[in-house]
């Protein structure tokens, strides 16, 4: 069984629901309020453990009473919290989402304990960074903290994956140690000034960053499911499309965490995407983060329903 360790934030995310948005100055009424453990890394990790395997998480969380319910939150999920440290005289991270009844959202995340996750820090949990198979790492964390974790990583014949939301401007460096990369297409978009609008533009686009150095680019579209371009070709595979969507909060990492749990199980690339589509496809059926991620049977299930009409469109570079 492969082994996942996943560094980076770890938020409480506070939902309010509403009917719209407000406008600029403009006060609505909402729905629902609640809390609920977040940031993409804890979603990842707990995706991951929902999913039965072996994930070790690294990151901050403050001494502060979110922090206390996040860390008894991951022990119960399965999620191995040794190297999470909860740091005195800092809040946690905190995530302000704005959700729509018709499932979009905006989010505000204030860092908090996340600014801690450094490169020392990583450097202090290096015995689980050489005990995993594979690191998943995102945005949510300091720059020099992803840089040095995905070369230490790389170097050590690890499989890295990044996430680059919130995406920034990431110098080329760090795209030669990065497996593969999981952007969306506003992302996409950011990462290299091309809008991806069709087939050619997802595929220059992507090639570039592969040309910088990326492994493998995975460009996740939601509804239009997911776009490979590798050394195993550019083809495109559908997602399911009869879901109801509640909630897309955390629907990149659902299925992030869905694809390493397929490479590590021995699925071809095809059908790892296609377990990831599944993954995330029943995310956005239930409203929250890590409350919206299947166990392992309600995943699979799914998957096997995708394959019975799966469809890979082989596409023309």
């Amino acid at each position: 069984m492969a082994r996942y360790c996943v560094i980076g934030s770890l938020n409480m995310d506070l939902f309010a629901t509403c009917d719209r948005f407000p406008e600029r100055g403009e006060n609505v009424f909402g729905k629902d309020f609640k809390t609920s453990p977040g940031g993409k890394g804890g979603n990842q990790a707990v995706a991951l453990a929902f999913l039965e395997q072996e994930v070790y998480m690294i990151g901050c969380l403050g001494d502060d009473m979110y922090g206390k319910r996040y860390m008894t939150h991951l022990d119960n999920a399965g999620v191995e919290t040794s190297g999470i440290e909860m740091i005195e005289g800092i809040s946690s991270g905190v995530a302000l989402i704005e959700l729509e009844i018709n499932g979009a959202y905006r989010v505000i995340v204030m860092p908090g304990s996340n600014a801690e996750v450094t490169v020392n820090y990583v450097k202090s949990q290096q015995s689980i960074l050489d005990y995993c198979d594979y690191v998943m790492l995102q945005g949510e964390i300091p720059y020099e903290t992803i840089f040095y974790s995905a070369r230490k990583a790389f170097e050590k014949g690890k499989i890295t994956i990044f996430d680059p939301d919130p995406v920034e401007q990431y110098p080329d460096e760090l795209y030669q140690y990065i497996s593969i990369l999981t952007p969306n297409k506003r992302e996409l978009f950011k990462l290299t000034g091309i809008y991806p609008n069709d087939d050619h533009a997802i595929f220059t686009a992507a090639q570039s960053l592969r040309d910088r150095g990326v492994g493998e680019v995975i460009l996740t579209c939601g509804a239009e499911g997911a776009y490979y371009i590798g050394e195993q070709g550019f083809f495109q595979i559908d997602t399911i499309r009869d879901t109801y969507v509640v909630d897309t909060t955390a629907t990149g990492d659902a299925f992030n965490s869905g694809l390493v749990y397929a490479l590590g199980d021995g699925y071809s690339i095809g059908n790892a995407i296609r377990f990831a589509n599944s993954v995330a496809s029943m995310s956005v059926e239930r409203l929250g983060a890590h409350t919206a991620m299947p166990i392992l049977s309600e995943a699979q299930d799914r998957y096997l329903s995708s394959v019975l009409r799966k469809r890979v469109i082989h596409l023309d570079q």
